[in-house]
């Protein structure tokens, strides 16, 4: 990803900007992949033997705040991406709408 900052302001290809985004979105994928192992494995009742039968339950509790949790990054990589994609939009118009009037400057001498 290309960003630098100089004297004179920002620079900032939009192409890189794109691919980051693209970069988040897998790992959004994969933190939603966890969060569904996470829903999909739960231990049972029974899972500790009869003299630990209180640890699964508190263990499914941990679990579902580390879920949550889990979704909650997933969410908030995902939002990331779509704020990064929107950016690059933006510098590519905004770029290409200071072209075009420099181009009308230029042709206008």
């Amino acid at each position: 990803m290309t960003v630098t900052a100089g004297g004179d302001g920002i620079q900032a290809n939009a192409a890189d900007l794109r691919a980051h985004a693209g970069h988040l979105d897998a790992v959004a994928g994969d933190l939603a992949t966890a969060k569904q192992a996470g829903d999909a494995t739960r231990p049972g009742p029974e899972a500790y033997g009869r003299l630990c039968v209180i640890v699964p339950a508190l263990l499914g509790q941990l679990q579902s705040i580390l879920v949550e949790g889990i979704d909650a990054a997933a969410e908030s990589v995902r939002d990331t991406g779509a704020r990064v994609r929107s950016a690059a939009d933006d510098y590519q118009s905004t770029d290409e709408r200071s072209s075009a009037k420099l181009d009308q400057i230029r042709g206008g001498r």
